[in-house]
């Protein structure tokens, strides 16, 4: 088993990184820190992999030139973010198809929430992201469960989707916003960052700061601790 130790890299995030950590979570299926040097792997800023923290060995991967995302252009709270360009960037894991529960969280910014973008996909209509209509935050696994209220493009903000059939639900910033039935469709077409699939499709603009994966509907006591974190850490809403 390979693992990346966390670097600290910041004081404002040194509180909640030294009390608690993702490997504290159950059926952890992978983890990824923009902030961690060491779990990028890249060319002149183009991010070819970006390895799991979690220990499982899920690291996502970009072989393509005009599809990888780029390190060392955007910070969060004084952090390194990935960026993605919104046309073809995202990372991969093909090979990990979990069916629900699935739990995604993530950091990111939206630099535009004009049309539908996935954040986290796994394959077509399997997603966690924005909606096209309404602009708000977004996921489904073949059935949309959609927040009308936009999301704002100017803060990087917390998102919390809990894909679990017909108890499944969206946390923005700690606060549910949106919750029912979003279909039993798996992460078919693997695990994907910046795209709903292998082919770049509803491509993310914008940034990610770190994704946490798990094969469970997180518990409310993980939640608060790992929402807790990544509020510390990124500085957000």
């Amino acid at each position: 088993m390979t693992f990346i130790p966390v670097m600290a890299g910041h004081q404002a995030a040194l509180g909640a990184l030294s009390t608690w950590s993702p490997l504290s979570l159950p059926s952890l299926l992978g983890w990824y820190d923009a902030s961690n040097a060491a779990s990028i792997t890249s060319s002149s800023g183009a991010v070819s992999q970006w390895s799991d923290l979690s220990g499982n060995n899920n690291h996502l991967v970009q072989a393509i030139g005009g599809n990888k995302p780029t390190t060392g252009t955007r910070t969060q709270n004084g952090l390194n973010a990935i960026d993605f360009d919104g046309t073809n960037d995202f990372l991969a894991k093909s090979s990990l198809t979990p069916s629900q529960p699935v739990t995604a969280m993530f950091v990111c910014k939206f630099d535009t929430n004009a049309v539908r973008m996935a954040v986290v996909g796994g394959g077509f209509n399997v997603r966690a992201g924005i909606d096209d209509f309404w602009h708000g935050p977004e996921m489904a696994a073949t059935s949309a469960l959609v927040s009308h209220t936009a999301i704002s493009t100017s803060v990087a903000s917390l998102y919390t989707a809990v894909f679990n059939t017909g108890s499944s639900a969206l946390y923005l910033n700690g606060t549910s916003v949106v919750s029912g039935g979003d279909g039993s469709q798996s992460f078919f077409a693997g695990i994907n960052i910046g795209a709903t699939d292998g082919t770049g499709g509803q491509a993310f603009d914008g940034y990610v700061c770190e994704v946490i994966l798990q094969s469970t509907a997180i518990g409310s006591t993980d939640q608060t601790a790992a929402e807790a974190y990544l509020k510390a850490k990124w500085g957000t809403p």
